[in-house]
């Protein structure tokens, strides 16, 4: 077993995915090192799959880059043992140029990729790249899931049934972003407790949470409430008066019972939520 270093491996973070390169020629296995190293990658390597197997069994190796015709058992019967032994493992199969359909065989068996030889730089770095995107972007959602599952409740929410481990994974999504939400269901459903988890679960969580119930509001005064105006913008608008959404700031705006909003002032809110200007 080798494991390779290089002058600067040591900036790679500790949480680095694990890769293990399996290939007899000296030329190819530097070239593959050099490749993950510029990705990040912690690098293993292995001449033979006898060498290749104990290192999969010493180490959390998170992707493999095998060549297909490898001494003793050969390339496919590795991506065999692998899968049966460590089906987690994403691999890449290096095959020579004219024995596709070996290649093939090999993404049947459970290989996620394959590049033939004499293969482009950029072509490995490209697909290694996308392997190891898909890779952390499976571990943080496997993360999110445990950590959803290991708690009874989210944001004053309460319920642990698939469903509402569903709808717990929806607001930690949304609530990463800025953008209007539409919350519907039935009264008493818990729309307000689904915006606060909302606002308190992200960036703005610093910032006001305004929830307003529009059913409460008088007809007659709605778009004043909601959008101010200005000193003399009409007989008897002696001062300028600060609306909901501007008073709202940086915060979040809980319009409950939007429905109940005439329907000509509902048709005026789409174009302030994309404006950004009332």
């Amino acid at each position: 077993m080798q494991t390779e270093t290089k002058a600067g491996i040591s900036s790679v973070k500790s949480t680095a995915l694990n890769l293990l390169i399996v290939d007899d020629e000296v030329a190819t296995r530097n070239l593959c090192n050099d490749v993950a190293l510029e990705a990040g990658l912690h690098v293993h390597t292995s001449e033979t799959t006898e060498q290749a197997l104990d290192i999969l069994d010493q180490y959390p190796i998170d992707i493999v880059v095998t060549d297909l015709k490898i001494p003793q058992i050969g390339g496919l019967a590795l991506i065999k043992k692998i899968r049966e032994g460590n089906p987690q493992v994403s691999i890449i199969v290096l095959t020579q140029y004219g024995t596709i359909e070996t290649a093939i065989e090999a993404t049947r068996l459970g290989a996620a990729d394959y590049v033939t030889k004499p293969f482009h730089i950029e072509e490995l770095r490209t697909k290694l790249d996308r392997l190891v995107r898909s890779i952390e972007l499976d571990q943080e959602n496997r993360l999110l899931r445990e950590q959803l599952r290991s708690r009874p409740g989210f944001g004053g929410l309460i319920g642990v049934s698939p469903r509402m481990q569903r709808v717990y994974k929806l607001i930690e999504k949304v609530a990463q972003h800025t953008y209007p939400v539409l919350i519907l269901g039935e009264s008493g459903t818990g729309k307000e407790l689904v915006a606060r988890s909302i606002h308190f679960s992200g960036p703005r969580n610093a910032k006001p949470f305004s929830p307003v119930d529009c059913s409460s509001l008088v007809p007659t005064l709605i778009e004043s409430e909601l959008f101010g105006y200005v000193k003399g913008a009409f007989t008897g608008a002696q001062h300028s008066k600060q609306g909901l959404f501007e008073a709202a700031g940086d915060g979040t705006l809980f319009l409950d019972e939007i429905g109940d909003l005439p329907v000509e002032l509902q048709a005026k809110l789409p174009r302030a939520l994309q404006e950004h200007a009332v």
